[in-house]
């Protein structure tokens, strides 16, 4: 576990600890676990990297404080292993009583929209700063990151709730190299994993709309970090507020 100044990271080894995680957070790790490692999950490189202990934790009870100095220590992990595919998981104690998926959707954009506040470094110059543009992207600690959100409210996506919950994933969107919506590699890829989320939801709902089709170069990907849990598109523009961008 890192815990220099403001940081709170887990490896895997450590969240089965009981000494160091609340036990409210081993309950979900451990749902999280078995859905993740099912040989089935769509997502086989998550799989993967899970069963192999590549990934990083932690969790958040009552404020986001610590989270800025975590997701910036797990970036530097992160550099330092190129080969692996890891990516920061993040536990928030799970509610009192039933939220809704909209609730969790402007939960999701707070803590973004926190983070961006708290970052310390430059917005990359390679990506766009207005997020209505489509090739904008969530950037922290200097580059672009990927976010995936999960949450008990999905009851049809069974592929976004891992449990009690609600979860967030940062995964630096390097990672992806070689990988991209318009490679052959990057489309077969795709190509497996929507036919596995397809079974993953028992065929309740379809890939989500707003995905890439394959062969085409992936645009708005922040419409993929909270999606929707029926058939239906991501309506209006992106909620983000870039903080050097007067209203």
């Amino acid at each position: 576990m890192q815990t220099k100044e403001n940081v709170l990271m887990f490896t895997q080894d450590e969240m089965s600890d009981r000494n160091k995680i609340p036990n409210w957070l081993e309950k979900e790790y451990e749902s999280f676990k078995r859905n993740v490692r099912d040989t089935s999950f769509p997502c086989y490189f998550g799989t993967l990297a899970e069963k192999r202990g590549e990934l990083r934790y932690t969790f958040i009870e009552d404020d986001y404080g610590v989270l800025p100095d975590t997701l910036l220590a797990f970036l530097e992990v992160s550099r330092a292993n190129p080969d692996k595919r890891q990516n920061l998981t993040v536990f928030f104690k799970p509610e009192l009583e039933e939220r809704s998926l909209e609730f969790y959707n402007k939960k999701m954009w707070d803590v973004l929209q926190y983070l961006h506040l708290k970052d310390p470094c430059p917005w990359p110059e390679s990506t766009p700063k207005d997020p209505q543009d489509s090739s904008w992207e969530f950037c922290f600690g200097g580059e672009a990151i990927f976010v995936f959100s999960a949450s008990p409210s999905y009851k049809m996506r069974h592929s976004r709730n891992y449990g009690e919950s609600f979860i967030l994933i940062f995964q630096p969107t390097r990672i992806f190299s070689g990988f991209e919506s318009d490679v052959a590699e990057g489309i077969k890829a795709r190509s497996v994993i929507r036919s596995r989320l397809l079974d993953w939801d028992n065929h309740a709902v379809n890939i989500p709309p707003d995905s890439s089709k394959l062969g085409e170069k992936k645009e708005y990907y922040w419409k993929q970090y909270a999606i929707s849990d029926d058939n239906e598109p991501i309506k209006g523009g992106c909620p983000f507020h870039m903080k050097d961008i007067p209203i």
